[in-house]
């Protein structure tokens, strides 16, 4: 059962990933359409996700009849694992969606918080650069302490990846239950 969920989480995280971010000039109007267009895509994954299952389970069997001609014991490990992933398309829970949406909010809420902290640790810098004043390798430690970007910088991209992924979870929450609703 593990195995099948960390399946499905391996296949979740790798569609997520396959999601183009936008652009760094667009606006926060583009980046919600954009997370509108990218959350149908998802949407529909995760609509299809137990059909995909079941075929990612035959490749894996085919796979198994290979594995007899290398050793008996690698076609039987295949084909536990194709049982083990055909068995997961049918336990996919009908609200993956809602569980999706939640885990990219709390990415935003982490994300949030993150920022935070990293606003406290910038204001800390001038304090950082006089006491290394004396130190041994010292122009070392200012060459590295003046490559870290600037607080701006890191705010922007920060605000970029929020302003993505914050519309993205409403997105595929708001797909996903047009799926849902057009299955019943």
């Amino acid at each position: 059962m593990y195995r099948a969920a960390f399946f499905v989480l391996i296949v979740l995280v790798g569609s997520s990933l396959s999601v183009p971010m936008p652009q760094i000039d667009d606006d926060f109007g583009e980046s919600q359409f954009q997370a509108s267009e990218h959350a149908e895509t998802f949407g529909n994954i995760l609509k299809n996700l137990p059909n995909i299952l079941k075929k990612t389970a035959d490749w894996i069997q085919g796979l198994g009849e290979i594995g007899d001609e290398i050793h008996p014991e690698v076609g039987s490990v295949l084909r536990m694992g194709a049982e083990a992933v055909n068995n997961a398309s049918s336990s996919v829970p009908d609200d993956l969606h809602i569980q999706v949406q939640g885990h990219l909010n709390k990415l935003v809420n982490i994300t949030r918080v993150v920022k935070d902290n990293l606003n406290d640790t910038w204001n800390n810098i001038p304090e950082l650069k006089e006491s290394v004043q004396g130190l041994p390798g010292q122009d070392y430690i200012l060459d590295v302490i003046e490559s870290i970007p600037s607080s701006d910088y890191v705010d922007e991209q920060i605000n970029e990846a929020i302003n993505y992924f914050e519309p993205l979870a409403q997105a595929i929450g708001a797909q996903s239950n047009d799926t849902q609703v057009a299955k019943k």
